[in-house]
């Protein structure tokens, strides 16, 4: 995993995370990107080879509740 900052004008530069050679993004560390971002506040993560039908399923590692208004939607990412 490589981080680099995003910018200054992020609250603690904000952090890219790239892929070093063709890791994973479902095999990276829980506890260590969540510590990334409760430090950084916005994590952006670029180069990995992510499928869109596997999106949900990365956002859902990290994610209890999606925004209220997604709720209410009748399908979410082509899935009802």
């Amino acid at each position: 995993m490589i981080e680099k900052t995003i910018s200054d004008k992020f609250f603690e530069g904000g952090l890219i995370i790239n892929p070093s050679d063709s890791e994973n993004i479902r095999k990276l560390d829980y506890d260590a990107i969540v510590k990334l971002f409760e430090k950084s506040g916005v994590i952006l993560f670029r180069g990995f080879n992510i499928k869109p039908e596997e999106i949900t399923k990365i956002t859902d590692l990290y994610t209890e509740h999606y925004a209220t208004d997604a709720l209410r939607r009748s399908s979410r990412m082509g899935h009802n």
